[in-house]
């Protein structure tokens, strides 16, 4: 139930600190983060492994966080033509992972389990680490958002109207839209 919970919220303020920061950034810190726990997690669990449930739950929020961006990342790097091919490829990751996870941490667990935590913190780096080499950062400021709107004639797909107000940052956890004046 915590580790739902910390999922959730963590979830939110992923969508919220992605939109106000950056992808890129977000994703990058938030992973390394819960990669750190894990290798706390990894340090403790021959002395304190009552203790490891607390480090999860702050690496399950950590993680959460990077949930969004990955979503947003996608989405704005995928063409409208391979995006249902792109987040595909995502949950075929994961699907991968769910299955094989398990069978390697059977493998570990008698002998070696504080490499179950090891493991997990060794991919989250490699995957920050290409992320970081050969992603540039996707979220568009408001002058390229401005910019892009105006370049593809984009209009309201409430009134067909093409006459748009200004962009206007929020710090709220709220949606905000842009609409034609």
């Amino acid at each position: 139930l915590a580790l739902g919970i910390v999922g959730l919220v963590g979830n939110l303020m992923g969508g919220f600190l992605t939109d106000h920061l950056g992808r890129k950034r977000v994703y990058m810190l938030s992973t390394l983060t819960s990669a750190g726990m894990f290798i706390i997690a990894g340090f403790m669990i021959e002395n304190h492994p009552t203790w490891i449930i607390y480090v999860l739950i702050i690496s399950r929020f950590f993680g959460s966080i990077g949930g969004p961006t990955v979503q947003a990342m996608v989405a704005d790097v995928a063409t409208k033509e391979n995006r249902q091919k792109a987040f595909s490829l995502i949950y075929l990751g994961i699907n991968f992972g769910v299955v094989v996870g398990p069978v390697i941490a059977a493998v570990l667990f008698n002998h070696y389990m504080s490499w179950i935590f090891f493991g997990d913190a060794l991919t989250s780096i490699l995957a920050v680490s290409l992320i970081g080499y050969f992603v540039k950062e996707t979220k568009l400021s408001n002058e390229e958002m401005e910019k892009y709107i105006g370049d593809n004639h984009i209009v309201c797909p409430h009134c067909g109207g093409f006459d748009w107000s200004e962009i206007k940052q929020f710090k709220l956890m709220f949606e905000t839209s842009r609409g034609t004046v």
